[in-house]
Parts: C-alpha cells; sequence; structure tokens
C-alpha cells in the first residue's frame, strides 16, 4: 500500500490477490458447506398428508379473518361455523390432534440450524482476525459518514484514512 502527499491510497495488487480473494473464496467455501450440513442435519421428513390439509385450512381460516367484512353476513357465519364448530369444526379438530413433540422437535431443527449457520462464521472471522487483519483492501464507491469508520475499519486505527476503505475484517 503506498500513499501519495494528497492522501490517495492505492492498494498493492499482491494484497489483493493474497488477502481479499482468499477472504471471498473462503466465505464461499463455508456458505456451501454450511448449506449441506443444514440438508443433511435437519431431518428431511415430508409432510403427509393431513399436515398439508391442515395448513390449508389454517391459510383459509386467516383469509376470513382478513376478509371477512366483505361478505355477507350468514355468508360469513356459516364460514365461521365451519371452522371453530365444537363437534365438527375443522380447527378444533386440528388443535386436538397437535402434541407438544412435534413442537419440541421443531424448536431442536431450529436450533440445530442457528448452531450450523454460527460456528462458521465465528470460526471465520477468528481465522481472518489472526491471519489477515490490519490490510486495506477494498474501496467503497461512494462517501459514508463517519460514524461507519469503526464497522468498516475496526483493527485500523489511523484517524487520516477516509472512511469509504475497507479492511479485512470488516
Amino acid at each position: 500500500m503506498t500513499e501519495t502527499n494528497d492522501m490517495h491510497l492505492v492498494i498493492d495488487p499482491t494484497i489483493r490477490n493474497w488477502v481479499f480473494i482468499p477472504i471471498v473464496i473462503i466465505t464461499f467455501a463455508v456458505g456451501l458447506l454450511r448449506y449441506y450440513c443444514v440438508a443433511l442435519l435437519v431431518s428431511g421428513d415430508k409432510q403427509d398428508l393431513q399436515q398439508i390439509t391442515d395448513g390449508h385450512a389454517m391459510m383459509r381460516a386467516r383469509l376470513l379473518i382478513k376478509n371477512g367484512k366483505y361478505l355477507p353476513r350468514d355468508s360469513f357465519l356459516m364460514r365461521k361455523d365451519f371452522f371453530v364448530n365444537e363437534e365438527t369444526g375443522c380447527l378444533t379438530k386440528i388443535i386436538k390432534s397437535q402434541q407438544l413433540g412435534n413442537v419440541q422437535m421443531t424448536m431442536m431443527q431450529s436450533f440445530q440450524t442457528r448452531m450450523i449457520e454460527l460456528l462458521p462464521m465465528v470460526v471465520i472471522g477468528s481465522f481472518i482476525e489472526k491471519l489477515l487483519s490490519g490490510f486495506v483492501v477494498a474501496k467503497i464507491p461512494f462517501p459514508v459518514t463517519l460514524n461507519f469508520k469503526k464497522l468498516l475499519q475496526p483493527e485500523i486505527h489511523v484517524k487520516a484514512i477516509d472512511t469509504c476503505w475497507i479492511s479485512s475484517l470488516a
């Protein structure tokens, strides 16, 4: 990186080749790996016909609530009875058939997915911080305020550098 008298920075091509390009490749590779890990670890249980039917019934009930004011009163009450009748109502059957185990399994799958997404980002961040920190690697083509300096240049403590420059850690 060289610096001229009027404070214009020029990025050395070796920094681009040995810092910026590896960061892009590593981020892309970890993104692919994370996608396939989520696809393998999260069970691919197919929904059965009953679950699909229940989902459509819930969607139709939401539409009735949202747009019921446009229906004649008798039509609305008839549709409402179809959904919430205590003996034969479609939604009362769905509520009775739901079990706590399904909710717990869904929560566990959500937790696994979040952890699979979080851990690689922590590893990449620590890897870049240890090996590739302190390099200015790119420039934003538009001006930003000084509030963004902490985000774009977290490990560079030179006040004379314009806020448009991005460090490797950012």
